[in-house]
């Protein structure tokens, strides 16, 4: 009793707002992109947004909508894997991009 008394029970980080992931956005397609980052996947999905918007042929997302007039369905972005270590997060990054069918990735991630 004491105890639960005594300690804060922290609410868990919504996933979107987690920092240092693997994520995944999908199309309408069914196609799907692949990232990794170290900044919170909020902030990530707003650098995908604008270089949606500015068509940046610099990303993959970009370039697959200039491509194919389809619509990234961005509410339906999530957080695949947490993974602090970025050497790390940078080989899973790359393992999933390589395993997943329908990946709209323009390379394959970091070399390995």
């Amino acid at each position: 009793m004491l105890r639960s008394i005594l300690t804060k029970v922290k609410r868990p980080i919504e996933s979107k707002h987690k920092t240092e992931v693997i994520y995944s956005i999908p199309c309408e397609c069914g196609k799907v992109y692949i990232g990794e980052t170290g900044e919170a996947l909020t902030e990530r999905l707003a650098e995908h947004r604008r270089a949606v918007r500015r068509m940046d042929n610099n990303n993959s997302l970009a370039v697959h909508v200039q491509r194919t007039t389809h619509s990234i369905t961005w509410d339906k972005a999530e957080v695949i894997e947490q993974e602090n270590n970025k050497i790390r997060r940078k080989i899973k990054e790359v393992l999933r991009i390589q395993n997943t069918d329908q990946c709209l990735n323009m390379d394959q991630g970091m070399q390995i």
